[in-house]
């Protein structure tokens, strides 16, 4: 009889582990140290256009649990954005003490964020901010060098800590950190290009017959005798027409100086009159050219240009000082100016 209930026991509990459900779910807990300033933590995913947002009640806490059907990637943004990485079975805790810094990891988890979170970091230091110049603009031995050691020191974190990091963690991002060089060797074949052929010294790209503004067309050639400081731009650009009162500034200070300050716009044909109108209502000083009439811009072409606003610096005989140089809101600009003036 014994053995029979025995059995029966034996049965019972091997049926129950069957039902128990796999963990499916993440539980994230959050504390905002400032909840009055705002109360929202969201996530979002590449490629998804649904976002994931926590609230916190008015003392800044929030608790949620996320379903997943596969370990994810997530972009989290409270004032500032950060990696969160999340595995069904993780409890993550997230605590952001004020609006300048990532949140704080602990819990289930963290380990993973913490050194996700410090890889992006180090990640955002080898390269500095877009278009990368500085990185991409390395000699090549220099630039394996800092590569290699970014790799070197993103691999040992993760193999130091591998007792704690989850499987897919370690095979996603250790591959990730070793596919840095050729991902980005386009981008460094095509700076050493624009240096190669648009470094100080060399004549710079010509254009000609731009609309003028003030009527009849200007070419380079006109400005000859004089420093150029060059603004590609268009209309429909925040980010240049954000820049229109400091080159404003720029153009008063030097007004008597031996310097032309030209606007280059990049609007389409169709575009022109939104191009003089924004010329109008912003008072808009300096030489005001529109290429928009040309059906390619070679100029801008040459000069490699990928975004706006683009900068660029002659000296008086036409060759170029700086290809990309520093913008009117940044000090560095009147630093160059007053050495050359």
């Amino acid at each position: 009889m014994k053995r029979i209930l025995y059995m029966l026991v034996l049965v019972m509990i091997s049926a129950c582990s069957e039902n128990v459900a796999p963990v499916n779910y993440v539980i994230l807990k959050g504390k905002l140290t400032y909840p009055q300033l705002k109360r929202e933590v969201t996530l979002s995913v590449k490629d998804s256009k649904d976002n994931i947002n926590l609230i916190a009640d008015n003392d800044g806490v929030f608790l949620d649990t996320l379903w997943l059907e596969k370990p994810s990637y997530f972009t989290g943004l409270y004032f500032k954005p950060f990696g969160l990485y999340l595995k069904s079975g993780m409890e993550l805790q997230l605590t952001f003490t004020d609006t300048l810094s990532m949140p704080a990891f602990s819990g289930k988890g963290s380990a993973e964020n913490i050194i996700l979170n410090t890889k992006n970091k180090r990640y955002e230091d080898l390269i500095g901010s877009y278009p990368f110049t500085r990185f991409l603009s390395l000699p090549r031995a220099d630039y394996d060098q800092e590569v290699d050691q970014y790799v070197a020191d993103i691999n040992s974190m993760i193999r130091a800590n591998k007792e704690v990091l989850d499987d897919d963690f370690i095979t996603k991002y250790l591959q990730n950190a070793d596919t840095i060089k050729s991902s980005m060797e386009p981008l460094y074949q095509r700076q050493q290009q624009m240096i190669r052929e648009l470094s100080p010294g060399t004549p710079s790209p010509d254009f000609k017959d731009y609309v003028n503004y003030t009527g009849g067309t200007t070419s380079l050639q006109d400005l000859r005798g004089k420093y150029v400081y060059i603004d590609i731009w268009a209309t429909w650009c925040k980010p240049c027409k954000y820049e229109i009162p400091y080159l404003e500034k720029i153009e008063n200070f030097y007004e008597d100086s031996n310097i032309e300050f030209v606007s280059i716009s990049i609007d389409r044909k169709e575009e022109e009159q939104a191009w003089r109108s924004m010329i109008e209502e912003k008072k808009m000083g300096g030489i005001q050219l529109w290429a928009g009439k040309n059906k390619d811009i070679e100029f801008v072409d040459k000069y490699y240009v990928q975004g706006i606003p683009r900068f660029i610096l002659l000296d008086p005989d036409g060759k170029i000082i700086e290809y990309d140089a520093p913008r009117p809101s940044d000090p560095k600009l009147k630093e160059i100016l007053d050495r050359l003036l």
